[in-house]
């Protein structure tokens, strides 16, 4: 079963949209349009699924640049919901560096301690960072902070060099 029959009678969530190939987009496109999705062994079947997409880039401006269906950007854009960078919402970094923390520390250790996170000054320095690779780029930095930490006080000495130095 592949991942649109998967998805029957839910939501697909498709993360960079914009990176789909022209023809991977007119293949969307004709699935999204016909509601229903093809088998590799070309049986077809019907498709009841809400599509939720996630861009990092203006796709009404991949369209004009020709870089992205306009009638599949159509179909998409239903209800937009547009979602400011990292960088202009740092009051998210702690609770988003905690939820990506959470997990890595139990998978580990098995239980949360009592004091567990990042100091102060570690969170000053996340704060402090322009997050070019947005969340991604946190989860990223979190993930390697605990796997390096030999305790359940994250401090600066964890975090990559250039955003302890911010």
């Amino acid at each position: 079963m592949g991942l649109l029959e998967s998805a029957d009678g839910g939501t697909l969530f498709l993360d960079d949209v914009e990176s789909l190939s022209l023809r991977l987009q007119a293949k969307l496109l004709r699935v999204l349009k016909e509601r229903r999705g093809r088998r590799e062994n070309g049986e077809f079947f019907p498709l009841d699924v809400r599509v939720v997409t996630a861009s990092t880039r203006d796709l009404r401006k991949a369209c004009y640049a020709g870089e992205f269906r306009d009638d599949l950007y159509q179909y998409l854009s239903i209800v937009p919901i547009a979602v400011s960078p990292l960088r202009q919402r740092t009051e998210d970094i702690n609770p988003l560096s905690r939820r990506f923390m959470d997990p890595l520390w139990l998978r580990k250790h098995r239980t949360l301690p009592p004091v567990f996170g990042f100091t102060p000054e570690a969170l000053a320095g996340l704060r402090g960072y322009a997050w070019p690779g947005n969340v991604h780029e946190l989860q990223r930095v979190v993930e390697r902070a605990v796997v390096l930490a030999d305790g359940p006080v994250i401090d600066c000495s964890y975090l990559p060099d250039n955003i302890r130095t911010v």
